[in-house]
């Protein structure tokens, strides 16, 4: 009689695992019948009222449809899975995709960039040269005394099989960008205006404030007449202020503008005017030879052609002085 049920067990659950059109329809099945309270362990429960030969014979039956239900259960369930799609739903072709995200540059790459071009405004050259040097460059061509601590490999790095020689001769990785601006003089001569940025290299302890290599920055102007002092001037259109001294200077009109730029060399330009006429007043600025605008308005002045321009951003100014006023600084009474 329990031989008949389990036989009866087997016929149902291989038809229903067959039917099975889902892992969750599958799992159902193997629940139902091989589950801990499942139909085959409650005919099981029936095993101790048999003789014990019939009772040795049933149990390696049910042994054996246990066996070949659960093989049958995942062989269907392979073949589901095989089948079933990608996604669980249509794809829709119309929906935008997901963009893949960008990578930007490393602040101390776009840093140098934006001073690139700053420079490249006001007529400076970008200059480079070999990240591997000489002492002559790096040193003798700089006055360095022969016995500076900067000599010694505590500080520089000097290339293996060099170390005996002098001058030209003896190789380094650059310790510093200096030695560029004698190259490039030797080489275009004055008058000059160069930036030269680039890594340099130091036998240096890492650590917090320190680093073996790292990229440093330098500007160098050689020409005549060119004091540090110059290039100051004031304009305005009021005739209240025309004429007047403010902080040192006199206020010029704005009429005088072209003579005074080329006058007194002036690059670059600080705009702080009503907003309706700063575009006008840049453009000016710019025809006279201005190179370089520091613009304090909320026009738009990236419009304007050969010009280099940077805006102040005056309301996240507004924002910091804020904040140190609400936390950092008491208020005054």
């Amino acid at each position: 009689m329990i031989r008949e049920q389990l036989h009866e067990i087997e016929k149902k659950a291989l038809a229903k695992a067959a039917a099975a059109k889902s892992e969750k329809e599958l799992f159902t099945v193997f629940r139902e019948y091989l589950g801990k309270t499942g139909k085959l362990k409650q005919i099981l429960k029936g095993l101790g009222q048999l003789s014990p030969e019939e009772r040795r014979i049933t149990g390696q039956l049910s042994n054996d449809i246990k066996n070949k239900l659960t093989t049958f259960i995942e062989e269907r369930k392979a073949a589901i899975m095989a089948d079933a799609p990608a996604v669980e739903r249509e794809i829709d072709l119309t929906v935008p995709g997901i963009p893949p995200l960008k990578g930007g540059l490393h602040p101390t790459t776009q840093m140098c960039y934006d001073l690139n071009e700053a420079f490249r405004s006001l007529g400076f050259v970008i200059f480079s040269e070999n990240e591997i040097s000489s002492e002559l460059y790096a040193f003798d061509n700089l006055n360095f005394p022969p016995d500076h601590p900067a000599r010694e490999s505590m500080d520089t790095y000097w290339l293996q099989g060099t170390e005996d020689k002098k001058g030209a001769d003896r190789l380094c990785l650059r310790p510093h960008l200096t030695g560029a601006s004698v190259r490039y003089l030797r080489e275009h001569g004055a008058p000059a205006r160069i930036i030269y940025p680039g890594h340099v290299f130091r036998n240096e302890s890492t650590d917090a404030r320190h680093e073996r290599a790292f990229v440093q920055y330098e500007a160098l102007i050689v020409d005549k007449e060119l004091p540090f002092a110059s290039g100051k001037l004031l304009i305005d259109t009021s005739p209240d202020l025309v004429g007047k001294q403010v902080a040192g200077m006199r206020v010029e009109h704005l009429d005088d503008l072209n003579e005074l730029i080329q006058v007194n060399k002036i690059d670059i330009a600080l705009i702080a005017v009503p907003e309706k006429v700063a575009v006008e007043v840049a453009q000016r600025l710019v025809d006279a030879g201005v190179s370089a605008l520091y613009n304090f308005t909320q026009a738009e002045l990236h419009c304007l052609k050969d010009v280099y321009v940077e805006s102040a951003n005056i309301s996240y100014g507004v924002l910091r002085l804020a904040h140190h006023l609400s936390g950092k600084w008491p208020r005054k009474k």
